[in-house]
């Protein structure tokens, strides 16, 4: 017998996006309707507050305008989805 287990995580389950820094582990949890290219832009491109680690984002650079744009998207992609026939689930890696 062979089991498969999997998660999936619907769009409109999305409620905030989480933002943490990869040497201290210091975050930060924005809403999903309160995203803006701003605020984003001032987590990306500053150093960690905490621990004074850059994050590897520059500005002006194509990879910041690219991860930028897919926080945009989340945002936008809950509205657009609300009320459809056709959902988007997203699966996500199962715990060992």
């Amino acid at each position: 017998m062979t089991l498969e287990k999997r998660y999936l995580v619907e769009i409109s389950d999305i409620i905030s996006v989480q933002y943490e820094c990869g040497n201290c582990g210091a975050a930060v949890l924005v809403p999903i309707d309160r995203i803006d290219s701003e605020r984003i832009a001032g987590i990306a491109v500053n150093m960690c507050p905490y621990c004074q680690t850059p994050s590897g984002f520059q500005i002006g650079v194509e990879e910041t305008k690219v991860f930028l744009h897919f926080n945009q998207m989340l945002r936008q992609i809950a509205k657009v989805m609300s009320g459809r026939n056709l959902k988007i689930r997203l699966e996500v890696k199962a715990p060992e």
